[in-house]
């Protein structure tokens, strides 16, 4: 929604955001974020370990890699963020 309002011109982008920033900076919604991506990336991780033999096809392997790559960039951005 944030980068959609960006659309309508800097002001409505400013505008969403300082909306949208007091709901998910409200403590138990960002509680409940952080907690999905914790769960997101300790699973994603988990099964590019589990599927390291598996993994045959091009497609299995750029999921495989594809999911890594969102991982670390959960890790990254909750870091700059947090």
């Amino acid at each position: 929604l944030n980068h959609l309002a960006s659309l309508y011109g800097p002001e409505q982008h400013i505008a969403t955001m300082h909306t949208l920033r007091s709901v998910y900076r409200y403590p138990v919604v960002e509680t409940l974020l952080l907690g999905a991506v914790g769960v997101q990336m300790v699973s994603g991780w988990r099964l590019f370990r589990a599927t390291r033999q598996t993994a045959t096809t091009f497609f299995a392997k750029l999921h495989r890699w594809t999911g890594l790559y969102l991982a670390a960039f959960f890790l990254i951005h909750l870091s700059a963020v947090l």
